[in-house]
């Protein structure tokens, strides 16, 4: 038998003797609890510093991260003590070949665990062929939907067509409409029903190799669930981001601000600028701006294309300017060169003897004339002033369109019942005029005035006597009726010069 090494002896407690586990070196080294990784970092760095500096570097040490437990180990009580002083023992005499802990190993379970939990899919698995879900529904109509959808996948459309039309006030198949909540769950049932009854030859083919490889449909459920978790991942994702947006936006406290600077508008720069924008004038101007820049677009556009059409044309005219010239030199070789062609007025031509020369001739005289016969005509129908050209059209419209018709008349109707808060404009001046009439003095000039209520030339009437053709006939039946004639015929007048020459 071998002899054993010799023991090397860190610590002179008593629990340490006890302690015969091998270090890390290979060596028995009592008393040295190895702290962990992290903690074996800074011890590590601590030992070669106090080794290069000594012993008065740990004691700075010692005070400045008194409150630091990561330096406990430079305590003599502390378990990692031992440690520590073993390395810094290590460092002095140039011994740094301590081998690191060794990191443990990850199981190959774990390692297929943490890539499943990595799982990412591309694509979404293909949908089911035969799920459907219906909106909330009773037990009853749940069955005459399926009951319906059988019938109408085994019969076809036209079965559809006359069910509709016979069952069209029966509200229990209300979901044969379009518009119902439950059309789509019909006709995906209604597909479904189909697909069974006469099955694609791909549907019997993907069935049957479906059915021998069992493997295949472990891994489609696989990837089935795996989209499911990943999608609940990402919405519970979202979720929390918006919780944390939503933490954040509350925690900001809005009423702590600092005025940097005022900025005063006065009333000369104020007003050019832009009313205040309300959220209900934003979608306008936005949609004015989208037309300023789409009509600015397009009149780029038009610009760029007659410049084009323009440099076309002029390459055009030049081209046609050399043909010329090079005919007329190839035709006139021996002739002197031509002037260029001027573009002149034509020469007007001699007075004939039927031409009438019209003195003082004035256009302007014919457009008054044929604005001075244009005749107005009042409607019969709306009593409108139009022209008497445009009465066709007028008729046209007021009698073939009922509906303009009614609702003319009854705003006419309306506007009639309301009490005019304001006179029309023809009525005013007619009122005015009446008034000037009969207020000489405020109106008359000079003495052109009378008395207040009479116009220019009104005097005042002769008080009238009884009409002379009231003449009693001398039959009695005709007393009273002639005696009533009389006493209406009296006027005021008459009656108050009575009264003078009986007071008289």
């Amino acid at each position: 038998m071998p002899p054993m090494p010799p023991v090397v002896m860190v610590s002179n407690r008593e629990e340490d003797s006890v302690n015969t586990e091998p270090s890390m070196s290979g060596r028995q080294v009592i008393g040295i609890i190895y702290p962990p990784p992290d903690i074996r970092t800074i011890v590590d760095k601590t030992a070669a510093f106090v080794a290069r500096n000594g012993i008065d570097f740990e004691n700075k040490i010692r005070e400045k991260e008194a409150a630091n437990p990561r330096f406990s180990f430079l305590s003599a009580t502390d378990p990692y003590n031992a440690y520590y002083q073993h390395k810094v023992i290590e460092f002095r005499d140039g011994k740094t070949t301590e081998p690191s802990v060794p990191r443990p190993q990850i199981p190959e379970a774990v390692k297929e665990h943490v890539k499943q939990a990595e799982f990412v899919p591309r694509n979404p698995p293909p949908p089911f062929e035969f799920d459907a879900d219906p909106a909330t529904i009773n037990a009853f109509d749940l069955d005459l939907i399926k009951l319906t959808a059988l019938f109408v996948a085994r019969n076809g459309r036209q079965f559809l067509t006359s069910l509709m039309n016979r069952e069209s006030r029966n509200y229990q198949f209300d979901f044969l409409k379009p518009q119902h909540s439950n059309f789509n769950y019909f006709t995906k049932l209604v597909e479904q029903y189909t697909k069974i009854i006469v099955p694609a030859k791909n549907i019997v083919e993907d069935l049957k190799a479906e059915e021998d490889n069992t493997k295949k449909i472990l891994e489609n459920v696989k990837y089935r669930v795996g989209w499911e978790k990943y999608q609940r991942a990402q919405k519970e994702k979202e979720d929390a981001e918006i919780e944390r947006e939503r933490i954040a936006y509350a925690q900001i406290d809005w009423h702590d601000f600092v005025v940097v600077q005022t900025v005063d508008f006065p009333i000369n720069d104020s007003a050019t600028l832009p009313p205040f924008c309300t959220p209900k004038d934003v979608g306008a101007r936005i949609l004015m701006q989208q037309r300023q820049e789409a009509a600015a677009k397009a009149a780029a556009e038009q610009a760029v294309e007659m410049d084009v059409e323009s440099d076309s044309d002029e390459e055009h005219q030049e081209i046609r300017n050399e043909v010329l010239n090079g005919e007329v030199e190839n035709g006139n070789a021996d002739h002197e060169k031509k002037a260029p062609y001027e573009v002149t007025q034509p020469v007007p031509a001699p007075p004939s003897e039927d031409t009438v020369v019209v003195r003082d001739y004035d256009p302007k005289k014919s457009i008054a004339a044929r604005k001075a016969a244009d005749k107005w005509i009042i409607s019969p129908l709306t009593g409108e002033r139009i022209p008497a050209d445009k009465l066709q059209e007028h008729m046209r419209y007021n009698t073939v369109d009922s509906q303009y018709k009614e609702q003319r008349e009854r705003e006419l109707s309306d506007r009639n019942e309301e009490e005019p808060v304001y006179a029309p404009g023809a009525d005013i001046s007619t009122n005015i005029g009446k008034f000037a009439e009969r207020r000489t003095d405020i109106f008359g000039h000079g003495a052109e005035q009378t008395i207040i209520g009479k116009k220019l030339g009104e005097e005042e009437e002769a008080p009238r006597g009884p009409d002379p053709k009231l003449i009693w006939d001398g039959q009695q039946s005709t007393i009273d009726q002639t005696t009533k004639l009389a006493q209406q015929s009296v006027t005021l007048g008459i009656s108050c010069i009575n009264l003078v020459k009986i007071s008289k």
